[in-house]
């Protein structure tokens, strides 16, 4: 997949604020939308309006982060130039046919749709997509998992909250050579030689294993990391068996620069074995059972809610925990993969600050 540019008919930059829908073919000018807000009735602009945006973002040096960008015809999330540090673009192979067209009511127009854990796009709705802060009050998670941080705040375990689904996981660092008292001290671990992708060592670097009743504790992900100025990401997933051994699917969570790691901007964007998904910190004003305010959440392609991370008090009411919510009918299978890229976020995110931040030199 090649990485977007602002001559791509599909990006939407100051250069190029008309594009060309790689799902359903409209080419106009996008709905553009403010996801760091919460209020109604400013997060609209007009074409003409966004076209002064444009030229004042150009005189800015680039796009304002907060904002995105939607197709007037089908809704897909379209890509900008905020995206040119990740390789984002929508691939033929991310298009499946759209089998609602038949169907006059409520049907996505054009050819083909992306696709997406949440299943089919429904016609677009301007309201929806305008309230981005107030989509998703009326959800409610099927699940919950509990997040154990460890080691530079990476997580180490998920335990689930739901009765239903008595399931834990734990997060095995093979990538990280063992703790020491002396690593405290160390300011940038995650970015020195004593991290094996840092020493170009292949993975895993991360193994995610899940544990069940009656069942005994098996590898379910993996997460594979590149090192020094290498920021892409692999998750493999268990494909099966194949000449004695267990073969391995992969799924790239891109990156050609460290940038494309920001979750405050325009999100981390990679390629599920469900379709293309963002990581990216929305303001919203509840998912209907206590989450809201700014929160990671994972959208798909139309920005329709997969999973948020949200920060709540434990049920004892003795301090704050960590929750995984996840708000569709997933495969188990899939969970494993949305925990395996959340780890990946984190290890990424915790590089970062370590490179920059405790930077001395």
């Amino acid at each position: 997949m090649a990485s977007p540019t602002r001559k791509d008919a599909q990006v939407v930059s100051v250069d190029n604020p008309v594009t060309r829908c790689p799902a359903c073919g409209h080419q106009g000018g996008p709905h553009v939308v403010s996801v760091a807000s919460t209020s109604s009735g400013l997060n609209i602009f007009v074409f003409c309006l966004f076209m002064a945006v444009c030229a004042c973002c150009l005189l800015g040096g680039g796009m304002d982060s907060s904002l995105a960008f939607f197709c007037q015809r089908c809704g897909l999330r379209l890509v900008s130039e905020r995206n040119i540090h990740s390789r984002v673009t929508y691939d033929p192979s991310d298009l499946t046919p759209n089998e609602g067209t038949s169907d006059k009511r409520g049907a996505v127009p054009g050819a083909h749709v992306v696709k997406s854990p949440v299943g089919l796009p429904v016609a677009v709705d301007k309201d929806w997509i305008i309230n981005a802060g107030r989509r998703f009050t009326n959800m409610r998670p099927l699940k919950k998992l509990d997040i154990e941080k460890g080691r530079y705040k990476i997580p180490c375990s998920f335990t689930s909250l739901t009765p239903e689904f008595p399931a834990s996981y734990t997060i095995e660092m093979p990538g990280m050579a063992p703790e020491q008292p002396a690593d405290k001290k160390e300011l940038q671990y995650l970015q020195s030689d004593k991290c094996s992708w840092n020493r170009h060592q292949p993975g895993p670097h991360f193994q995610v294993f899940m544990q069940c009743k009656g069942i005994k504790s098996l590898e379910v992900a993996q997460v594979h990391l590149r090192g020094g100025t290498l920021w892409g990401v692999d998750i493999k997933m268990p494909g099966g068996e194949g000449a004695g051994r267990k073969t391995w699917n992969t799924y790239q969570m891109q990156a050609a620069d460290e940038i494309a790691w920001s979750i405050s901007g325009a999100g981390v964007v990679w390629h599920s074995s469900q379709g293309v998904l963002l990581w990216n910190l929305r303001k919203i004003d509840s998912d209907g059972d206590g989450a809201k305010g700014r929160i990671l959440c994972l959208l798909d392609a139309y920005d329709r809610l997969v999973a948020v991370i949200w920060k709540t008090k434990r049920p004892d009411g003795n301090g704050k925990m960590w929750e995984l919510r996840i708000y569709i009918d997933i495969s188990g299978e899939f969970l494993d993969e949305i925990i395996a890229s959340y780890v990946a976020v984190r290890v990424q995110a915790e590089r970062i600050v370590q490179e920059h931040i405790h930077d001395s030199s």
